[in-house]
C-alpha cells in the first residue's frame, strides 16, 4: 500500500505524458482541427496496444519451461534440469553418470 501512496499518481500521469509527447513529436492531430474525443480515443488505443505488446513479452518470458528432476545415486543430491540436458557428473559430488 505504501508503494501506491508513493507512486500511484504515475498511473494517471503516464497517459497524459504520452498524449503530450504524441502531439508534439508526430503532429498527427492536424494542428488542433480534430475533435478532442477522437484524439483521446486514438491515444487510448495506442496505450492499450503498447500494454498488450508488453503483456505478450511478459508472458513469453515467464512461460513454463520443461524440466525433470534428477538424483545422484552416490550422494542422493537432487536437482532440476532440462530434459535435453545431459549431466556427465553430479554437480554436488562429481560422481560420473551411472551407465
Amino acid at each position: 500500500m505504501q508503494f501506491m501512496r508513493s507512486y500511484g499518481w504515475y498511473i494517471f500521469l503516464i497517459p497524459v505524458v504520452i498524449y503530450i509527447i504524441d502531439d508534439y513529436e508526430t503532429n498527427w492531430h492536424d494542428h488542433g482541427h480534430e475533435r478532442t474525443l477522437y484524439i483521446i480515443l486514438e491515444n487510448l488505443a495506442e496505450n492499450v496496444a503498447a500494454y498488450l505488446f508488453w503483456f505478450a513479452i511478459y508472458k513469453w518470458e515467464n512461460r513454463a519451461i520443461p524440466h525433470m528432476h534428477a538424483e545422484c545415486p552416490n550422494c542422493h543430491f537432487k536437482w532440476v534440469m532440462h530434459p535435453k540436458q545431459r549431466m556427465l557428473h553430479c554437480p554436488h559430488c562429481g560422481a560420473p553418470e551411472p551407465s
